[in-house]
């Protein structure tokens, strides 16, 4: 919470320079308040951008705490972030593992927009290749519509070779996975019914219920280490 306090206050402070004395961008990393961080928020400013401040949760807990304890903390945050006015706050997703006690990123948006007033709400990221494309789509509408449009899609590929293990899933399949699984969703979201015959998935006439609140669909993010991904 604290934490959240000092980043709102110095970006409040990085606005209220730049409105003021445009001159001062080139000594901003010289202002006690706002250190380093006002001074990047003014140099987007004056370079025609606009920064925006988020929240990250991994829900991560080193020494196996309560679940119940994380969760209640990571929801005081987002209450506090969409207090002080912060743009979207994002949601890992990890499995088999303390590093996140987040499986289901999609299901703790829902509880975050039951506390929240504005904040978007994102997910960093959902792994695809380990959802069935057709199943993520529902979830992903059903989301948008009980997150009153809030919600932000971030979708990724994976890295952590023993969630794919656990799931009898390889690793080394996950882009091609990832790549079928994004065009079925995009589909499904999209389109009143269709058809696809792809490697990893063969699908009749189908159409998914309900519809996104959001149209065409949520906006969707890619998280991309490479140019072929990006």
């Amino acid at each position: 919470a604290e934490v959240l306090q000092r980043l709102s206050k110095a970006a409040r402070v990085a606005v209220d320079i730049a409105d003021k004395s445009p001159t001062v961008v080139g000594k901003i990393a010289n202002v006690t308040e706002a250190g380093e961080l006002a001074a990047e928020a003014i140099s987007s400013a004056h370079s025609g951008g606009i920064m925006k401040f988020g929240v990250f949760q991994l829900l991560h807990s080193a020494d196996k705490g309560p679940a119940k304890e994380i969760y209640d903390n990571a929801l005081e945050q987002a209450r506090l972030a969409d207090e002080l006015g912060f743009e979207g706050i994002w949601l890992a997703e990890h499995h088999f593992s303390s590093y996140g006690y987040s499986p289901n990123p999609l299901t703790f948006a829902v509880k975050i927009a039951d506390q929240t007033k504005q904040i978007r709400i994102g997910t960093a990221v959902v792994v695809l290749p380990l959802y069935h494309p057709l199943r993520l789509a529902e979830e992903i509408a059903l989301t948008d519509q009980l997150t009153d449009g809030r919600l932000e899609v971030g979708l990724g590929r994976g890295y952590q070779r023993y969630e794919f293990e656990r799931l009898g899933l390889e690793l080394d399949d996950s882009r091609s996975m990832f790549d079928e699984a994004l065009e079925i969703i995009q589909l499904a979201l999209t389109q009143e019914s269709f058809r696809y015959e792809g490697k990893y998935y063969q699908l009749p006439e189908t159409t998914i219920f309900p519809r996104p609140l959001q149209q065409p669909h949520p906006p969707f993010w890619i998280a991309a280490q490479s140019p072929s991904l990006s």
